[in-house]
């Protein structure tokens, strides 16, 4: 029995080893398709550079299957027909994985997203701003403001400017104090007054931008002439014809763009 198990042990070994070998067959083709090798000195052809050289071009001694005393070690068979057989199946399993993937459908043409238009909010900002080393009084400025049409905002203590000049809706523009945090407190302001206010506008509003611009600025004109004041653009210069022109060119851009976005 212990011969017949070692002839079908060695059977077994060969079989494997046979198709092991098979299988590296195409590989090692392809491996020596792309061995680059050097010329020695002398054109000896045969001598090769380790560094471009595959490793199937080392010598790799076969696996010693005897023993001391030269006859069958079954352990070491036994060994090396497993290691073989779990060769076998890792690259039967890297095979599988790479027929899945390849199976996997890709897209050729890739549509991307078709951008979605967004509507967009501006805000034009002036300043008025008191003669040099003076200030604004409270009640003067209360005065002003409610002379134009704007209401106190109990609430956030500055002036509201309202489509129909009644306290309801969304506010067209608004008035704020110049010094942080922009609040326009009636106390403090009868003592200290206050350097300058900002004036905001705030697009799209409850009037067409065209027509909240036109009353925005004549607003601030309005009040520049009741406190004496003078008004500046956003970057604290003094405002001029050109720059409101420029202004009112760029709000009716910018209503052409409102009306695109929600025809």
């Amino acid at each position: 029995m212990d011969l017949l198990r070692w002839i079908l042990l060695i059977i077994g070994a060969l079989i494997v080893v046979g198709v092991y070998l098979w299988s590296r067959r195409g590989a090692r083709e392809q491996e020596n398709l792309f061995v680059r090798t050097e010329p020695g000195v002398g054109n000896q052809d045969d001598e090769f550079d380790p560094l471009f050289a595959p490793a199937s071009k080392y010598k790799v001694p076969p696996p010693n299957l005897t023993n001391d005393d030269g006859e069958p070690d079954l352990e070491a068979m036994h060994r090396e027909l497993s290691s073989l057989q779990e060769l076998l199946k890792a690259e039967a399993a890297d095979k599988a994985a790479r027929a899945e993937v390849a199976a996997q459908p890709v897209s050729k043409d890739p549509v991307e997203d078709a951008p979605v238009p967004v509507a967009e909010d501006k805000v034009v900002a002036l300043y008025l701003v008191a003669q040099s080393q003076q200030v604004f009084s409270g009640a003067d400025v209360d005065a002003a403001l409610r002379e134009v049409g704007l209401q106190y905002d109990d609430e956030l203590h500055i002036y509201n400017r309202y489509p129909n000049g009644a306290d309801s809706g969304t506010s067209v523009f608004g008035v704020a104090n110049l010094v942080e945090p922009g609040t326009l407190e009636l106390a403090a302001m009868a003592e200290t007054g206050t350097p300058g206010l900002t004036l905001f506008l705030q697009l799209p509003g409850p009037l067409r931008p065209l027509q909240a611009f036109d009353l925005f600025a004549t607003t601030a004109q309005q009040l520049a002439t009741r406190l004496n004041g003078e008004l500046r653009d956003k970057t604290r210069s003094t405002l001029s014809r050109q720059t409101l022109d420029h202004l009112r060119d760029d709000i009716q851009q910018f209503e052409r763009r409102q009306r695109l976005h929600h025809a």
